[in-house]
């Protein structure tokens, strides 16, 4: 503890981190810590020995945090050397003294993110609304266009990747950037540093992106100017938990603190669904100790679209331009499906990927090969077939309050963890703009039923092949949703009451045994719930009732 007491006598540090949030820092006279910090020093324009040791020890007290609120058992202090030196060399983006493994803080988010963190593990059912990726707090948000920046080739940095990574921000957004030779006011500096990281929108003054060895691939620079431009990661987001499972026994030790999730003060209420497919989203064995998934996806088929680092997502953009670019049109469009008015040309929609048209209105013509695009799903099935190298989309309609019933009757596409490059896309969820399912490694796991009488295939071949089959039905026992929260209590002791909110309906039938064994298996599982108060999510589909702990 010498060097931290050091720093504290001397008052290098405004803030002492380990006071303020009371928790144990790690043992910084562990043999070969101070050659790591000389090491990570090499080269940066940004870190300093005092900024490492305070970002070691948020990320210590946030794995400590983590570890209580995921009721791990207790793990043995990593080897904070030994995780640094290992991260740099096989994950670059994912780096253990930073946040969620490429965010540099300011010592005031630093400690926002601290206070939310007790918060959320003292209240873990308090209510947060819903908001998109992006920080709440307009002083950070870039005001002026377009953005200075500069590459620091001496570095070693690779210009043609960080070009080209903010050529896919300029190419779908209103967002501007102009390069100097040298740099004054506020300005971006792209630099080849240990690992890939950036700030989290705009500080003020020279900010760095660091673009380090791995980090080099267009958008893997887009994420990390992302970042820059005020996103968070998506898998941060307070809904996470109905779109993803964090594994954490599958978690290196000493990353635990990297999966949290951010407080409804920290992120824009834009209202947009969480996208599985966005660039700011983790990948599946993300922090992993043995390359095992630390993130399951609740929706299987979507295992291959998380993590992606090809592409900005529709809703990656969507998001950049209702922030920055929203009052560029005087009118807006109707646009359909989602789509809304391109801030670049305030006479057109800025569509999904599959669709196309004025106001988004029809599939996207993509090659001739593909055959018809727009598809009517009719009571018998239909098949759509394709293989070799290409692009298609197909949008298939059913008639109103018919879904869409999709079989897929032969599959083949290279093996992806990620599915990048030679893989099919299916859109069958309530919003199909949003990224579907991809997948590539292997097919769907049975029958797929959209949540609308719209859904959506996308082709993506290098080499693959598939064959699948669609129809339209009533589905019967696809009726409306309807979703209660129940909540068990003891009154008094030894008897349990059931109580939900809506509908009443619903509540007044399982409370009647109207809905016979299904009703019993519902009170069964509430019973069995949390010691003292559990909330479960009930869900009601025709005659059937499923349930789950939410």
């Amino acid at each position: 503890m010498k060097q931290l007491q050091l720093i504290v006598s001397l008052s290098l540090l405004s803030l002492t981190l380990c006071e303020a949030w009371n928790d144990t820092v790690p043992d910084w006279e562990r043999n070969g810590y101070d050659a790591v910090l000389a090491n990570l020093l090499i080269n940066q324009t940004t870190l300093t020995k005092i900024t490492l040791i305070e970002y070691i020890e948020m990320m210590s007290t946030l794995r400590n945090i983590q570890q209580d609120k995921l009721q791990l058992p207790n793990r043995p202090e990593p080897d904070i050397a030994t995780l640094i030196s290992e991260s740099i060399t096989s994950e670059p983006d994912q780096l253990p003294y930073l946040f969620q493994g490429d965010i540099i803080l300011t010592r005031d988010q630093m400690k926002a993110v601290i206070e939310f963190a007790h918060e959320d593990l003292a209240n873990s059912t308090s209510t947060r609304r819903k908001r998109g990726g992006l920080t709440s707090e307009l002083s950070l948000r870039w005001t002026k266009f377009p953005i200075l920046y500069t590459i620091n080739t001496g570095s070693g940095v690779d210009a043609n990747a960080v070009q080209a990574g903010i050529n896919l921000w300029q190419k779908l957004t209103c967002i501007s950037f102009q390069r100097l030779r040298s740099g004054s006011g506020d300005f971006i500096e792209f630099f080849k540093g240990t690992g890939c990281y950036s700030n989290i929108g705009s500080v003020g003054g020279r900010q760095t992106i660091s673009i380090g060895r791995g980090c080099n691939s267009p958008a893997i620079v887009a994420h990390e100017i992302g970042h820059s431009l005020g996103f968070w990661h998506e898998q941060s987001r307070f809904d996470r938990d109905n779109y993803i499972k964090v594994l954490s026994q599958n978690i290196k030790d000493g990353m635990e603190g990297q999966f949290g999730m951010e407080g409804q003060r920290d992120f824009q209420a834009n209202g947009y669904p969480y996208d599985l497919g966005s660039v700011m989203h983790y990948g599946r064995t993300a922090f992993s100790s043995d390359d095992g998934d630390t993130i399951e996806t609740i929706d299987k088929n979507y295992m291959g679209t998380i993590g992606q680092r090809v592409a900005l997502s529709f809703y990656d953009v969507k998001n950049i331009n209702t922030a920055y670019c929203n009052n560029r049109c005087s009118t807006k469009l109707p646009c359909q499906h989602n789509g809304y008015t391109d801030p670049k040309n305030c006479n057109v929609c800025r569509c999904s990927e599959p669709f196309g048209g004025t106001l988004c209105e029809k599939a996207a013509s993509t090659s001739s090969s593909c055959g018809t695009i727009d598809l009517t799903a009719k009571p018998q099935y239909q098949t759509i077939s394709m293989s070799g190298t290409g692009n298609c989309n197909w949008v298939i309609t059913a008639i109103p309050n018919r879904k869409i019933f999709i079989q897929m009757d032969k599959f083949g596409f290279d093996e992806q963890n990620t599915c990048e490059y030679d893989y099919i896309e299916i859109r069958y969820g309530p919003d199909i703009a949003n990224t579907g399912a991809r997948m590539c490694s292997s097919p769907p796991r049975g029958p797929i039923r959209s949540s609308t009488n719209k859904a959506v295939i996308m082709f993506r071949g290098q080499g693959g092949r598939f064959s699948l089959r669609f129809r339209q039905g009533t589905f019967s026992a696809v009726q409306k949703i309807h979703q209660m929260s129940w909540r068990r209590s003891h009154n008094p002791p030894g008897q349990q009451k059931l109580l939900c909110q809506q509908p009443r309906n619903l509540r007044q039938k399982l409370a009647a045994g109207a809905l016979g064994p299904a009703g019993r298996i519902v009170r069964k599982h509430v019973a069995r719930a949390a010691a003292n108060t559990a909330t479960v999510l009930v869900q009601a589909v025709g005659q059937t009732i499923t349930v789950r702990d939410n």
